[in-house]
């Protein structure tokens, strides 16, 4: 079976010049005589390979398969490190990452993420020992297409194959899911063909009456129209750029050479690509590979087109995308096609979701049209209830989901007005009506880069949101297209005006060409996959309105609002806008600060303590400074008001209270503090449980300060944990440390850390210690620092402070203790962890490689006294860069006399009423982390507070372990 064949044409606007060049390659074998697997061999089912019940709920069961009859299969298989890949997705197309744009070649990708050449050969020689012909190998090594009886396949795979009438169609579908030798199933992903129940349907619609917009022949908007709309014409024609086309059917090349003509548009370069032996035979959907091809050939007139036209079948689907992506001719890809999530079987979602993954990491852009049933992409098919449902591959995060709009422009196609195209009455074939499809998957979880304004809404529940964007698709607001094929849809008569969200996908598609283009001769990359840049102009703010807010209308359930929606994603383009906005695209850091420390919530002025096993949430996102849609907070957490000894627990609204402190309380103490960087949970809430000693009965007042916040998209650089997690804890394993002693732990890979982790958000617990001392954290593989994360003092029974600490060698940091005059003691230690930060986050929010000692008031510049402030220098110092924009400091008080506290903020700017840690003498040091912003100079601020201003000081002293850069 031929994988593919290429024909090249040129269609000029004079009329049709042809070339021909045959690119074919196959792989073969000799065909053994089929032999049944041994009994002996032990099997393994894959599952999810069966068609969804749902696609033959109206089928007729006709029999068993024909033995003899022929049937062409593609055997997918897992690729190689599959965590590693979802991680080079989001680093090549973030500016923070060092992978930026360092798009992988096809042979980069076959040899980190294909398998490697001894599984291809075992699967391949079980497949031939079945009397199976293996006639193509992908270059990807990740896809073997297989031919063969159905005879051979069923005592291959161990399945039973049932013919059945569906729609007047007759089609095999198997009964039971494959297997394979168990040492293989680790190997094989999946094998398309053992159906060919599922047909993508096109989106096209025309419209009962004639478009009354535009000046097209037909009716509709001509390509100029389009271009001054939607802000296309200050940008170039496409001059280098290439465009892929997902078709399932031929057109007729003399109608492009007629649209060229008509519109002055010159060339078309036209490359078909004819795949699993399909020809260019315009049939029942020509009119879709016609729109696609024209709306291109008008936006982007000088660009090479790639026409891809496979069989609509499972495996013609699967091939399909396997050559784009292996091909990596094209950079942007536009699809028109497509079925409702529910009837795919999850083996085709997962091969397909592996093939665009491939395309993504290889910077290409797959717009997919969304559908034209509004949120009913299932429409008459029998689902209980006919729930809402999205469109695939428009809901995969790895392709651009195109939604649909009316689009009302004035003289010359000037810009007038959108709204989210939808029509109850409109309804054909589709109970619902027409409109522009979009919704939540019931697949795919939502993807990191999937945030800002809008995204986190009243129907959000964690999955993929669809679609991305929209552009216009009502059919009474069309595009003048031309075709003349005989069929449904074309009718013959030449010009014709057609709308759907297969419009809106292939001009989306042109939009990014003729961007790619733009940017280049500006020596930049091109927009890459798309999906992360196309967020990233929603989430920060750019010199230039990349979108137009669609705020009106609904898509037969879900309305237009501010922001994304349900309806119409981030909106329409503004191309002019956009390219100039991806020119100079500026992502903030990860963490953004305030400008100076904030209080949130004071339970002494608002709500009075929280008893003993109790627990009370707190808002956080949407005030003082901190977005509605933030992803995690900045803390600094203060217990006072305490009578016995516990723990305060800081935890995500919604999730269970953790078997975690954040930090410790003693009466000993008037008050205690600690950082912490948190998940906001349910309605952007951060809850506290207050626990004691054996439960003793008790209370504690809780002060929540934030000094900076996470947005939901910066959470793929620094993710957060569900919940906070305990890693370590030398009281249940390994014992206490010993004065002067280091002991690593492994702290990536475990915990919901993934291995490749470059740093982890810490919290240390120091606890069971019979004298003064301290534990320096620090990165395995390096020398013990001159620096302390937490002091420990007898009258205190345990003692926190949270930290971001790189991660060393072997995913290890290292725990090291000291004592005040190098006395015999030991302590025990306890790590909780509540996120990470990822190689990518490192570009903006970098650690030094092991904590370093900045300033020490003892040895330089004396105590500082009550309600003074002193200011110190940390840009351009001890490893930190001059331009810096944070700090991340470990703040410790030393030599005091008296009760009091600390408050660290921004030079410049007015000392806040908050404090970053609180000291007592009956600890002779105390310790706290933050995170502070900058200011005047590079430097930070120390104020020192004391009870009722009583005179007293403090000793101060600076240890880094990191900074922001702007």
């Amino acid at each position: 079976m031929p994988r593919w064949t290429r024909v090249v044409r040129a269609i000029f606007a004079g009329g049709l010049a042809l070339g021909i060049a045959a690119n074919t390659e196959a792989f073969a074998a000799p065909t053994p005589t089929p032999t049944a697997p041994p009994s002996s061999v032990s099997r393994q089912a894959l599952p999810g390979q069966t068609v969804p019940a749902a696609a033959l709920a109206q089928a007729t069961a006709l029999g068993a398969t024909d033995p003899a009859a022929e049937l062409e299969l593609a055997v997918t298989l897992v690729p190689r490190n599959a965590q590693q890949l979802q991680t080079l997705l989001q680093q090549v197309n973030d500016p923070r990452s060092p992978s930026y744009q360092k798009y992988l070649t096809r042979q980069q990708f076959a040899a980190q993420f294909g398998a490697d050449q001894s599984t291809v050969d075992a699967v391949t020689a079980f497949l031939l020992a079945q009397g199976l012909r293996v006639t193509h190998v992908a270059p990807n090594n990740l896809l073997l297409n297989v031919v063969g009886p159905t005879a051979n396949v069923q005592r291959a795979f161990q399945v039973q194959l049932q013919n059945y009438s569906l729609n007047g169609r007759t089609v095999h579908a198997a009964t039971n899911n494959p297997s394979v030798p168990a040492s293989l199933a680790g190997a094989i992903q999946g094998v398309q063909g053992l159906d060919n129940v599922s047909q993508v349907r096109p989106f096209f619609e025309r419209s009962p009456q004639r478009a009354q917009v535009g000046s097209g022949p037909g009716g509709g908007y001509t390509p100029a129209e389009l271009k001054t709309a939607y802000d296309i014409n200050p940008l170039p024609s496409g001059t280098g750029q290439s465009v892929a086309l997902v078709e399932f059917d031929g057109y007729r090349p003399s109608d492009i050479a007629q649209f060229a003509s008509t519109y002055s548009l010159g060339s078309t370069s036209l490359t078909d690509h004819l795949v699993d032996g399909a020809t260019n035979t315009p049939a029942g959907d020509a009119l879709e590979a016609e729109l696609d091809i024209e709306v291109v050939a008008g936006i982007a007139p000088a660009a090479a087109q790639h026409v891809y036209i496979a069989p609509n079948t499972p495996t013609g689907r699967v091939d399909l995308y396997s050559a784009i992506v292996n091909d990596n001719v094209a950079k942007v890809i536009s699809s028109s096609w497509g079925l409702c999530e529910q009837l795919e079987s999850p083996s085709i979602l997962q091969a397909t979701h592996t093939l665009l993954s491939q395309g993504a990491v290889q910077g290409q852009a797959f717009f997919v049209a969304s559908g034209d049933s509004g949120a009913y992409s299932c429409n008459n098919n029998p689902f209980s209830g006919d729930p809402p449902a999205v469109v695939y591959p428009a809901s995969d995060p790895a392709a651009i989901g195109v939604g649909g709009t009316r689009l009302t422009t004035g003289g010359g196609g000037a810009y007038g007005s959108e709204s989210v195209w939808s029509c109850s009455s409109c309804a054909g074939s589709d109970p619902h009506g027409l409109g522009g499809g979009g919704g939540l998957s019931v697949v795919f979880a939502r993807p990191d880069y999937q945030a800002g304004p809008g995204v986190i809404n009243q129907y959000s529940n964690g999955m993929r949101e669809v679609p991305d964007v929209s552009a216009d698709a009502d059919p009474s607001t069309g595009y003048s297209v031309y075709c003349t094929v005989a069929v449904a849809g074309c009718t013959g008569f030449g010009w014709l005006s057609v709308g759907g969200t297969s419009a809106a996908a292939p001009l989306w598609a042109a939009i990014s060409a003729v961007t790619n283009q733009y940017l280049a001769g500006r020596g930049k990359s091109g927009i890459g996959n798309g999906n992360v840049v196309l967020y990233q102009l929603l989430n920060f703010a750019q010199p230039y309105p990349a979108y137009h807010d669609i705020r009106v209308g609904n898509n037969l359930l879900y309305p237009a609002t501010s922001g994304y929606d349900l309806a119409s994603g981030i909106g329409t383009p503004d191309a002019f806008n956009l390219a100039r906005d991806v020119a100079a695209l500026a992502v903030p850091p990860p963490i953004t600060t305030l400008s100076g420390p904030v209080r949130l919530m004071d339970t002494r002025t608002m709500g009075g303590p929280i008893g003993t096993g109790q627990t009370r949430c707190f808002p956080v996102g949407g005030i003082a400074g901190i977005p509605s849609d933030a992803g995690a907070v900045v803390l600094n957490v203060t217990a006072v008001g305490y009578g016995t000894q516990g723990w305060l627990s800081v935890f995500p609204n919604g999730q269970a209270v953790p078997g975690t402190s954040t930090l410790n309380f003693d009466p000993s103490e008037y008050a205690m503090a600690n950082s912490s960087i948190m998940a906001l949970g349910a309605g952007g809430q951060v809850c506290v449980n207050v626990g004691t000693i054996n439960s003793a009965a008790g209370s504690s007042q809780v002060i929540l300060d934030a000094t900076g916040y996470l947005s939901a998209l910066a959470l793929a650089q620094m993710p957060m944990l569900a919940a906070p997690q305990r890693v370590v804890d030398t009281r249940s394993t390994g014992g206490a440390i010993g004065t002067g002693q280091s002991r690593c732990f492994t702290v990536a890979g475990v915990a919901g850390v993934p291995a490749d982790a470059a740093a982890v958000v810490l919290n240390v617990t120091a606890v069971g210690y019979g004298t003064r001392g301290w534990l320096s954290v620090y990165p395995n593989g390096q020398g013990v620092p001159a620096t302390s994360t937490v002091n420990f003092d007898t009258s205190e029974y345990a003692i926190a402070n949270g930290t971001i600490m790189r991660v060393g060698s072997g995913g290890q940091v290292c725990v090291n203790v000291g004592t005040i005059n190098a006395a015999p003691g030991s302590s025990q230690a306890i790590l909780d962890v509540t996120g990470y930060v990822t190689s990518a986050g490192l570009a903006s929010l970098a650690m030094l490689s092991s904590p370093q000692r900045v300033t020490d008031t003892r040895s330089s510049g004396g105590a500082i006294g009550t309600g003074q402030s002193r200011c110190f220098t940390m840009a351009g110092v001890a490893g930190i860069p001059s331009n810096a924009a944070a700090v991340i400091v470990n703040v410790t008080a030393v030599g005091y006399g008296t009760q009091g506290w600390l408050s660290v903020y921004p030079n410049g700017q007015a000392v806040p009423a908050t404090s970053t840690l609180n000291f007592d003498p009956s600890e002779y040091a105390m310790a706290n982390s933050s995170i502070m912003a900058l200011g005047a100079g590079g430097q930070i601020c120390v104020n020192v507070g004391t009870i009722n201003s009583a005179p007293g000081s403090s000793q101060v002293i600076l240890d880094a372990v990191g900074y922001l850069t702007p």
